[in-house]
């Protein structure tokens, strides 16, 4: 017989994981938060900050990329992740002044 442990974070990983591969992101990002509150795991904040990307929740993710690497230093794939991520929030910032005074044109 098999037994779901809902104590287990990694039921909620994997319940996690599997709603982002059907698009749900804001019930996956439920899903790594419940896992985190059972017990913190990198792996799970590190997922969430993947469904933050994808709802374009920026800042969010860039937190849960700090909490990833403060919970796994070595974790490389996060540290890249983090960069990229500072290196968008960098432009957004230096971006949103100049489109405020029509600086960005489209181009069709």
């Amino acid at each position: 017989m098999i037994m779901i442990e809902p104590k287990n974070p990694l039921v909620h990983v994997y319940a996690g994981n599997l709603l982002m591969t059907t698009g749900s992101y804001e019930d996956a990002a439920k899903a790594f938060s419940n896992a985190d509150s059972v017990e913190k795991s990198f792996l799970a904040v590190y997922q969430r900050s993947r469904c933050q990307i994808a709802l374009n929740s920026i800042e969010e993710a860039l937190k849960d990329l700090n909490t990833t690497l403060e919970l796994n230093p070595e974790d490389k794939i996060a540290q890249t992740d983090q960069k990229c991520l500072s290196t968008v929030m960098s432009l957004i910032s230096f971006c949103k002044p100049l489109t405020e005074v029509g600086m960005f044109y489209s181009f069709k």
